[in-house]
């Protein structure tokens, strides 16, 4: 008697547990990232649809009959390449900074408790007037327990912005001046203000910006769920007169 052979191109579930575990390594490396529980939650709902679009093409389902005709490889790169470009969407939600009640706090607010503190770095290059008005910005937005220094790189203005500005205003802003004989180049700049800072955070503004009160808690809020993030806030349009 002749052995039955299985019909050809049955699915072999070995296959399909393979493909399926394979499809499954983004919420683990979404948790091994230490990402939040919103993209790690994306993460295992995407990978639970693409396993079972998966599943659907192995076992010959005319729904998926046309994707079969795609490499597997090239339908797992594009699976992963999906979930981490929502992922990082997800992650990089501006969250609207949370209202803060009247108090004694600078700028007529209570600050959130972050436990951070914050070094901000301001390249700047022949924008003395646009400086100090930004440093005084700063200063007035930022509450006194998470502010903790203001940096000016002057990156060779001319006039030099240390002569167009007090050091005791300086030094009652929590700001000082480094600077640059020759031009180094925004990039430097910012390299040699982030060297030298030593609060918790280092944040990189223009030195033509003026922070809303408050403007600094839904920034440190993400940094504090991951300090492995970098964030961006939103810039709005700005005054130069004002």
């Amino acid at each position: 008697m002749s052995q039955q052979r299985p019909a050809s191109g049955a699915p072999s579930w070995g296959a399909i547990s393979v493909r399926c575990g394979l499809l499954a390594l983004p919420p683990l490396c979404a948790v091994a990232a230490q990402l939040s529980a919103e993209q790690v939650l994306f993460c295992s709902v995407t990978s639970c649809f693409w396993g079972a679009l998966e599943a659907t093409i192995l076992l010959r389902v005319k729904l998926t009959r046309a994707c079969r005709r795609i490499p597997f490889p090239i339908r797992l790169l594009v699976a992963m390449g999906l979930d981490l470009q929502a992922c990082w969407l997800l992650g990089s939600d501006v969250l609207p900074s949370r209202p803060l009640a009247a108090g004694s706090g600078r700028g007529g607010s209570v600050p959130e408790s972050h436990g951070l503190t914050m070094s901000v770095v301001l390249p700047c290059a022949n924008e003395s007037t646009n400086a100090w008005r930004t440093v005084q910005s700063i200063f007035a937005a930022t509450p006194s327990d998470v502010l903790h220094e203001i940096i000016v790189v002057d990156d060779a203005s001319v006039p030099p912005i240390s002569a167009t500005i007090d050091p005791k205003d300086l030094q009652a802003h929590r700001a000082r001046i480094l600077r640059h004989d020759e031009p180094q180049g925004l990039i430097r700049t910012k390299k040699h203000g982030g060297d030298q800072a030593t609060g918790d955070t280092i944040i990189f503004l223009d030195c033509h910006v003026k922070p809303r009160d408050g403007w600094h808690n839904g920034m440190l809020r993400r940094m504090k769920e991951n300090p492995k993030r970098i964030v961006v806030p939103v810039i709005t349009a700005l005054d130069p007169e004002t």
